[in-house]
This record gives C-alpha cells, sequence and structure tokens, in this order.
C-alpha cells in the first residue's frame, strides 16, 4: 500500500499483515456492529453494515505493520489507537487493507451471524392476520348499470 507513514519515508510503500482468523473480540464486535446498523434502519443498511464491519476488520485484524514514526527506522507499534491515527484516518490506504481483510473474515462472521438471525426469525404463520381487514358493511357489490353510450360490432356478409 502507499506509505502512510509521517512524513512517507517508504518510497516503495508500506506492508501489513494480518492475522489469519479475527480474534474472539473483533468477531462479536463485529456482529454487534452489523446488527446495530441493521436496526438503525438509517440510510442504506447495506453500506452501514460494511462500513462497520469493514472498520471492526481493520481495528482487530492487524498483526504487524512495517509503518515507521517518520525516520524510517522506529516501527510504530500496532494498537487500535495507532490503526485508527495512521491507517484508518487514510481512507485509500484503509480500503486495500479493508479488502484484504473483508476476503479472510467475512464467511468467519457472516456465517454465524447470519444462521443466528435466521433462528431469531418467527417460523410458520403469524398470529395477526397480514390481509387487508374488511368491514361489515363492505357485503356484496353491485354490478355497474351498462354506460348510455354503447358499441356494436356487425359482421359483414361475405360476398
Amino acid at each position: 500500500m502507499p506509505c502512510p507513514c509521517p512524513g512517507s519515508p517508504h518510497t516503495e510503500g508500506d506492508t501489513v499483515y494480518l492475522h489469519p482468523h479475527i480474534s474472539f473480540r473483533g468477531g462479536v464486535l463485529a456482529e454487534k456492529k452489523a446488527i446495530d446498523a441493521i436496526q438503525a434502519g438509517e440510510g442504506d443498511r447495506q453500506d452501514a453494515v460494511q462500513a462497520a464491519l469493514l472498520e471492526t476488520y481493520v481495528l482487530h485484524g492487524v498483526a504487524d505493520w512495517t509503518l515507521t514514526n517518520g525516520d524510517g527506522v522506529s516501527i510504530i507499534p500496532v494498537s487500535e489507537e495507532s490503526i485508527t491515527e495512521h491507517l484508518l484516518s487514510n481512507y485509500g490506504a484503509a480500503l486495500i487493507v479493508a479488502e484484504q481483510a473483508n476476503d479472510l473474515y467475512k464467511d468467519e462472521i457472516l456465517g454465524p451471524l447470519r444462521a443466528r438471525l435466521l433462528k431469531s426469525l418467527p417460523r410458520g404463520r403469524t398470529t395477526a392476520s397480514t390481509s387487508a381487514k374488511t368491514g361489515s358493511s363492505a357485503g356484496r357489490q353491485k354490478r355497474s348499470k351498462p354506460s348510455s353510450t354503447s358499441t356494436s360490432v356487425k359482421e359483414q356478409p361475405s360476398g
């Protein structure tokens, strides 16, 4: 990825290493943020869920990196604060890492989450009717009277 280090000392870019699996804490937080985004119902839920998941994947997926403090030598320690400051504050760099993290973690998170959400949905018929209600005065509708203008079609005699 492009070098997000202060002073950009790495002309060849930087490398971010991801854990092969997201941590338990990261997984639980990703699920909670996804559910919160679904329940918020603001804007496009799919976009809100994706943003919440990708940010969580980056925060809890980064294992190591080559980012330095600007001297090109001293590696910045990886922490949620440093990830937020040096990676999530840079959309281009964060997007590269987020897409890779998504490839690694999405099935790990979304599979169990879908299963739990499907289990929590009511099965079978609901107790309340979903049909339109009809009042007792509705009765049968009367047939409408024919209109005062009529059109008729006559066959032409064959000749």
